[in-house]
């Protein structure tokens, strides 16, 4: 399994978004910084979601963005932001801490689901990780 390595600089913690598309913008910070993304995997994830509905929304205040290889990823990612208070998203789908992913095909991606399934199987986690209050704290 091949998930990326998460560093200090790959997670933050920020007021809340003024709408679902800056919360996805300022969620692919970290990736778009370090080159694992082009400018334009934002647009296409905002473009998917305009499309097919926040698909991305793996738990109640959780969601997991990402969009396609093709679509503005160059390498293998992923970043984590927590944000003070939800941010609604479409279909009134309230979101507070979103993962953000490049993979480059559908093994690591599928990889990367895998762990995040693992890793917020467990209740008391998912409840830290939803009241963190700092970049430190998550």
């Amino acid at each position: 399994m091949n998930i990326p390595a998460l560093t200090a600089a790959d997670i933050h913690y920020l007021p809340p978004a003024v709408s679902w598309q800056d919360a996805i913008r300022l969620s692919l910070l970290p990736l778009l910084e370090r080159g694992a993304a082009d400018p334009e995997y934002a647009d296409a994830i905002i473009q998917n979601t305009l499309e097919f509905g926040p698909y991305y929304i793996l738990l109640p205040e959780i969601a997991l963005i990402h969009g396609r290889p093709e679509q503005g990823a160059r390498s293998e990612g992923l970043a984590v932001t927590g944000f003070s208070a939800p941010v609604e998203f479409l279909e009134n789908r309230p979101v507070r801490l979103v993962f953000a992913m490049t993979a480059l095909d559908s093994e690591n991606h599928l990889s990367v689901m895998a762990y995040l399934s693992r890793l917020l199987s467990d209740e008391e986690r998912v409840k830290k990780l939803l009241s963190a209050a700092s970049a430190e704290e998550l």
